[in-house]
């Protein structure tokens, strides 16, 4: 199907409402008796931990065949067999999004084992600790540089042809640091900012071939390397969400089934919008 409605920026936060009142039905994964994702094949990068690993889980509930990837092989081999053991479909590849070669083959490998790819989740990233700018090493900067933005390139540039033939959708997953800046985080800040340009001319692109693109914008999820870094840093999870005007922190799960409504046929409009996710703390610039 087509997508060739916009809608304006400024209704981002609304639009992150009316979509989660529909998030239900898609969690539930049933439309005629029928999975909601049966026959799809699904491809999510950096699915080891956290939102990936909770996307990955989702889908595969829902009927789809995943396909996923993670440098860390204990742990994909750990998620991957959790989601078969629960009667779910899931390859895991081990891939470094930082290495065009592996992409390239990793895309490949949905063609050869599902004929295909219909949905996309670059969710891949990372975040360093916090440096001055005059203190941040180049090869820092381009170690994020390359995992946070050039590996959602490399993942679209080989996802995009196989699309072309069915239609298809890509969900790239930015920040709030992909329109906010924070001191410390100038190397993580760009490559976010750098994400959603790419998504936004992608979505230009493609409006009128049936791939619908969107980004989304995560703001403090409770995930293992949220958690690590606050205790890095000395910082409860309760005072993070004591700075939001819900007082609530989301989870992962939340996340995987917002990117479970763009992928699914009632996202009929949504299409080069970068949906804010931090639950109303935006609000306040």
């Amino acid at each position: 199907m087509k997508r060739r409605h916009f809608l304006s920026q400024g209704l981002l936060s609304g639009v992150a409402v009316t979509a989660s009142s529909l998030l239900t039905s898609v969690a539930k994964g049933e439309e005629s008796g029928k999975k909601k994702f049966s026959e799809k094949t699904v491809l999510i990068t950096g699915a080891t931990s956290g939102i990936g690993e909770a996307t990955a889980q989702a889908f595969a509930e829902a009927g789809a065949n995943v396909v996923f990837c993670g440098r860390r092989e204990k742990l994909g081999r750990e998620v991957q067999d959790r989601i078969r053991k629960n009667g779910g479909v899931a390859t895991f590849v081990r891939a470094d999004v930082r290495d065009e070669k592996q992409v390239k083959a990793l895309v490949a490998k949905c063609k050869e084992l599902h004929g295909g790819l219909d949905i996309a989740y670059n969710n891949a990233g990372i975040s360093p600790m916090e440096k001055s700018i005059q203190e941040l090493g180049i090869e820092e900067m381009m170690d994020v540089m390359a995992t946070n933005f050039l590996g959602v390139f490399y993942a679209m540039k080989y996802e995009i042809p196989l699309m072309l033939a069915k239609g298809g959708t890509i969900i790239n997953c930015g920040s709030y640091s992909s329109d906010h800046g924070h001191e410390g985080f100038s190397a993580y800040a760009s490559s976010k900012h750098a994400l959603s340009g790419i998504t936004k001319v992608a979505a230009l692109e493609l409006a009128t071939k049936g791939i619908s693109v969107n980004s989304i914008n995560p703001y403090c999820v409770e995930t293992p390397m949220l958690e690590r870094r606050a205790k890095v840093l000395g910082i409860k999870l309760s005072d993070l969400a004591s700075k939001r005007p819900s007082r609530k922190m989301s989870k992962a799960r939340d996340v995987a089934e917002l990117v479970m409504y763009l992928a699914s046929p009632e996202n009929r409009i949504l299409h080069g919008q970068a949906l804010d996710l931090s639950m109303g703390h935006n609000i306040d610039f």
